[in-house]
Order: structure tokens, then C-alpha cells, then sequence
């Protein structure tokens, strides 16, 4: 519902009466000043309706267009975007793999020279 368990009294009281007025004018006629708590009088009516028959010409059997299969290749424009996205990653990722081997290398440069030094050193004592 429009109100919940925990609103107030006077929330609840002004959704009804908002629901109310809101039935009155969408399903009483202009014409009707009828209040809430009022029946509006039954009429009845003797019109019949008339009902025509008329004859309606076959319609040709519609053809649905054929779906393409979930195997087919269709070359479009998404097509496009989609390739220059999967190149555009490729040459990002081949990339960073170079900058990371170039940066293992620097430091494989660095531990042997330290290294070297290091056994020089100890050496020399």
C-alpha cells in the first residue's frame, strides 16, 4: 500500500481522503455533485445496441522476417567499435608486460652489481 504500518494517523487520513476525492472526479460524470458517502442512483436504460457485421477480408499470411542464426557473422558498425576496443587492449596489456620485463631487468641489473660488491669486499678482508 501507498502508506506504510509506521506512518502517522494523520498521514493515513489524508491518503484516504486524497484517494477519495481522486475516485469522485475520475468516475462521477461533470454533472454529478455527489457526495462521498452517496449512492449515485441507478438508471435504466432501453437503448439495444446495434451491432453490425461486416464482412472483413482475409488477410494474406504474414511472413515474419527471418532471425538471423546465433552462429551467423554479420559485419555492422558495433562490429567496428569492437575491434578497435579488443586491438586497443591488446597493445595496452603487450605494453605494460614490456615496462614490467624492463623494470624486473633494472633490478636484476641492480642485485648483481651489488652482489659483486659485495662478495668483493668480504674478499678482500
Amino acid at each position: 500500500m501507498w502508506v506504510s504500518k509506521h506512518s502517522s494517523t494523520a498521514t493515513k487520513v489524508f491518503v484516504y481522503y486524497t484517494l477519495v476525492i481522486y475516485y469522485q472526479h475520475k468516475h462521477l460524470s461533470k454533472g454529478d455533485n455527489v457526495m462521498a458517502t452517496t449512492k449515485k442512483k441507478s438508471v435504466k436504460t432501453t437503448k439495444k445496441k446495434v451491432t453490425k457485421t461486416v464482412a472483413r477480408p482475409k488477410a494474406a499470411a504474414r511472413q515474419e522476417p527471418k532471425k538471423p542464426g546465433f552462429t551467423s557473422v554479420r559485419f555492422n558498425e558495433q562490429t567496428v567499435y569492437w575491434i578497435i576496443f579488443g586491438v586497443a587492449t591488446l597493445a595496452i596489456t603487450i605494453w605494460l608486460l614490456s615496462m614490467y620485463a624492463k623494470t624486473l631487468q633494472i633490478y636484476d641489473d641492480i642485485r648483481s652489481t651489488n652482489s659483486g660488491s659485495v662478495v668483493k669486499s668480504v674478499k678482500n678482508q
